[in-house]
């Protein structure tokens, strides 16, 4: 049986602890190396002739949708990518997107052990990427988004999305149908989106650039935009001057 390196790549000491132990229970697996975050990620990489990397997508400062982009700059192999994240819908999307796989947080033996033998396969039969990689290669973005709640599995269509902005842990994502909340973070679920076509104009806001008809100074000196659809939102200074480009090209 193949020998399979892996580096892990998450924020949480238990998240990365729940890993090693997991890898240990499978003597053909090695843990090369471990990080807190994905800022030493390229060159650990290169360090090492890394199989698999496990990257938790919701990390402080650079994302893993993020980081596993940088991949492609990579002199040598690039590993086959393992997300791992606590939120199921940005499972879902992130095995659609180019993940060979995902891990829900917490997991279990079992599901780990498909992981395994998931990697054990393609490397027996030395396939360099994963079968969805293609998708990131050619630098495809989400045309769905799907929204899980308890009573029900909602998919919204991508091109009917007006805007999107933040509400607690959860994103609101306005729509042809109304509106409906999305679990995780707006800065996390924007790196699946076509940057030709969403623009974030608010830290807590991202439109559909071509939806953008009218940006107003309120009396309070703030500035917001109207939509095409008749909703407003807010432009922070910050991100103006990114919308006025938009509007200039």
């Amino acid at each position: 049986m193949n020998s399979i390196n892996a580096i892990i790549v998450d924020d949480e000491a238990l998240a990365r602890l729940n890993l090693i132990e997991a890898i240990k229970d499978h003597p053909h697996w090695k843990l090369v190396a471990e990080l807190s975050n994905a800022n030493r990620l390229l060159e650990t990489i290169d360090a090492h002739n890394a199989d698999v990397l496990f990257l938790d997508i919701d990390m402080p400062g650079e994302s893993g949708v993020d980081a596993a982009k940088k991949l492609t700059k990579l002199t040598t192999k690039i590993p086959h990518i393992v997300f791992v994240t606590a939120f199921d819908d940005y499972a879902i999307q992130a095995f659609e997107f180019y993940a060979l796989d995902y891990i829900l947080k917490p997991f279990d033996t079992e599901r780990f052990k498909q992981c395994v033998a998931r990697v054990d396969m393609l490397v027996a039969n030395q396939q360099t990427f994963p079968p969805n990689y293609e998708h990131f290669l050619n630098n495809k973005y989400l045309k769905k988004i799907i929204i899980k709640s308890t009573a029900s599995i909602r998919v919204i269509d991508v091109e009917n999305i007006f805007w999107l902005g933040t509400n607690g842990n959860y994103v609101e994502v306005h729509h042809t149908e109304g509106c409906h909340l999305h679990r995780g973070s707006l800065s996390n679920l924007i790196d699946f989106l076509d940057p030709k076509v969403f623009c974030r104009v608010h830290r807590q806001v991202v439109i559909r650039i071509d939806l953008a008809r009218e940006l107003k100074s309120t009396s309070d000196n703030k500035n917001r935009l109207v939509l095409a659809n008749g909703d407003s939102v807010n432009v922070s200074d910050h991100y103006k001057a990114e919308l006025l480009k938009f509007w200039a090209s």
